[in-house]
């Protein structure tokens, strides 16, 4: 699926696909199906399927409700969440980071988004000297 939002396109077939999950109620009003994606830009959308009982359901006519999809932008600590909850411990350490514990809770942890994949990057420009600036 392909969707532009804010000016920008979300497409589940060039993005990262990190897990996804189901309700396993195939067959049923409510089934839901998500995944979580990645962009090469270090943005996280979910892409989302569902029956008529669901937040993905469509209006079909005037008075009926069916299966239908969207996409969904979430923040990095929303796809955290979501991964937690939804994905095995493997997947969320792939996308994530491996999990570290704080037994004495004196160290904090952040979390910084690339503004590039790095997984994928092939070469790499290093600046070794600084540029004169005027006046030196």
């Amino acid at each position: 699926m392909k969707k532009i939002i804010n000016g920008k396109l979300y497409n589940t077939e060039t993005a990262h696909l990190v897990g996804t999950w189901s309700n396993e109620m195939d067959g049923d009003f409510s089934w839901t199906e998500e995944s979580l994606y990645q962009k090469k830009t270090g943005e996280f959308f979910i892409y989302g399927q569902g029956g008529a009982h669901t937040r993905y359901a469509q209006n079909t006519d005037a008075t009926h409700w069916g299966e239908g999809e969207a996409i969904t932008l979430i923040s990095y600590d929303d796809a955290r969440q979501w991964a937690e909850e939804h994905l095995t411990a493997d997947q969320y350490q792939e996308a994530f980071g491996e999990v570290t514990e704080d037994s004495n809770h004196l160290t904090n942890t952040g979390y910084i988004t690339p503004a590039v994949d790095f997984k994928h990057i092939q070469e790499v420009l290093v600046i070794k000297e600084l540029k004169q600036t005027k006046g030196e």
